[in-house]
């Protein structure tokens, strides 16, 4: 049992502090068998430090909770359960029908109220919107096996998501509320496949205010609603070529203010 440990992580432009230890050394010789009865870490924190940002964020895990069980490379019945509070927002895990070697495990994993305003951190410089607000509440369903590959599943809703202008306070697009599904994804063999993807909710697109110069007031300029997007599938021979087939429709208005309407 492991109280209280820190773990600090450094994420540099090109690489992590413990990429040397993550990548190890190449070994021809047979897998050891190793087998761990039970695992269990209490009061643990995680920190990352990016310093690959223009200007430097650090962010943090804490009060993880980790409890594992028959890790082996000899059974594949192992489980993990797990739950943190990362970036302010609860995450938990559990795995099932875990082996160490040849890898495999089911995971779900469950973020509840995670700020999305971060990540604008991360969004190019010139990039022609800025990520203001907004919350996710996420479920991502994994299965990883060493043969078959990665599938997933993630259902997701985001709740009062909005985009400003570089430089400017006030909103331009308010997404109230929107759910996602990414159904049946897979990556196996360098090849990517998405059997399904959806996208719901209703978007209202603002404008300053009548009178108000200084633009510090907005009024609704249009309403748009976001109805299923359709299906993709995508397979990749490399990460830069990609075919891809998309079926489904999309729908969006832009009445004036005073007569929004819905579009399916």
């Amino acid at each position: 049992m492991l109280r209280g440990s820190t773990v600090r992580v450094i994420r540099f432009a090109d690489n992590f502090n413990l990429s040397d230890l993550v990548k190890g050394k190449e070994s021809s010789g047979p897998a050891l068998d190793v087998t761990v009865d039970r695992f269990v870490v209490t009061g643990g924190t995680i920190t990352l430090e990016d310093r690959a940002l223009s200007e430097p964020r650090t962010w943090r895990s804490e009060s993880i909770e980790i409890e594992a069980k028959n890790l082996s490379t000899r059974r594949a019945d192992g489980t993990v359960m797990a739950r943190s509070v990362t970036a302010g927002a609860p995450v938990s895990l559990q795995m099932q029908k875990f082996r160490l070697y040849p890898i495999h495990f089911e995971a779900v994993v469950t973020t509840t109220g995670l700020d999305l305003g971060p990540a604008r951190l991360y969004l190019p410089a010139d990039a022609p919107f800025v990520l203001e607000r907004g919350r996710a509440t996420s479920t991502l369903a994994v299965v990883l096996d060493a043969r078959d590959g990665l599938r997933a599943n993630i259902t997701g809703e985001m709740e009062d998501v909005a985009l400003t202008r570089p430089g400017e306070r006030d909103p331009v697009l308010v997404v109230p509320k929107a759910t996602v599904q990414l159904s049946d994804f897979l990556y196996r063999d360098d090849k990517v496949a998405v059997g399904r993807f959806e996208l719901a909710g209703s978007a209202n697109v603002l404008e300053p205010g009548a009178g108000a110069r200084d633009g510090t007031t907005c009024r609704p300029s249009a309403r748009a609603s976001l109805t299923s997007l359709g299906r993709s599938r995508c397979r990749a021979g490399s990460t830069s070529r990609a075919r891809c087939r998309a079926a489904g429709r999309s729908g969006s208005s832009a009445p004036s203010a005073r007569h929004p309407r819905r579009a399916s």
